[in-house]
């Protein structure tokens, strides 16, 4: 079986956003994300475009702006 670096790295991503939560909490940004996972932050905006998409996560536009998880982690 062949793990790809976009399967290693999109559970980090989900992780991270999961551990931050969603209630009260600020929108994280890509590049912010990639910097404290130690992550390529082109990858990171990829996938993140990626989960974006398949409604998992939401993106907040401006200069406040990032991704946070859709639902509750819970």
């Amino acid at each position: 079986m062949r793990v790809t670096t976009w399967t290693e790295y999109s559970p980090i991503i989900a992780l991270h956003l999961a551990r931050r939560g969603r209630t009260g909490v600020v929108p994280v940004a890509a590049r912010e994300l990639a910097d404290q996972e130690r992550l390529p932050p082109d990858y990171v905006e990829q996938i993140l475009l990626r989960l974006r998409r398949a409604g998992l996560v939401e993106s907040v536009r401006g200069a406040r702006g990032g991704y946070l998880l859709a639902k509750e982690p819970a």
